[in-house]
């Protein structure tokens, strides 16, 4: 086997169990930060939504038992920390108000589980007015 040949596969497999070389940080209104996530561990995505006034996070195991929480990361750190009432074990809907930073969800206690977490970010309508 080639070198080549090896790196791809090796890229494979982590790929397949998770180990994503670098999760992709979205910056939509609506997203998901996992999708049919099926082993321990952060979320595929994280997401930023600075400016926000409120987060709404759908925990759904589809599947298995899981516990699932969210993490936040303000101000580029680079440290995760815990969100506070954000551990569930079932489907859920979560609110934060006024949130800001980059968000993710954490799988842990995956049995035989699969995970998707949805977020919708609800921003204000500004209304614009005519200066004279």
């Amino acid at each position: 086997m080639n070198r080549k040949t090896l790196i791809f596969l090796l890229a494979l497999i982590a790929c397949s169990v998770g180990m994503s070389a670098g999760a992709a940080m979205l910056n939509t209104a609506t997203g998901t930060l996992a999708s049919t996530q099926a082993i321990d561990g952060a979320s595929a995505n994280s997401v930023r939504v600075d400016g926000a006034d409120a987060l709404y996070l759908e925990y759904d195991v589809v599947s298995g038992t899981a516990t699932i929480k969210l993490q936040q990361k303000i101000l580029n750190g680079t440290n995760y920390t815990d969100v506070s009432g954000s551990s569930q074990t079932t489907d859920s809907i979560l609110k934060i108000d006024n949130p800001a930073g980059e968000f993710q969800s954490v799988v842990s206690s995956c049995s035989s589980c699969s995970v998707t977490v949805k977020y919708q970010a609800v921003y204000s309508q500004i209304e614009k007015k005519v200066h004279r």
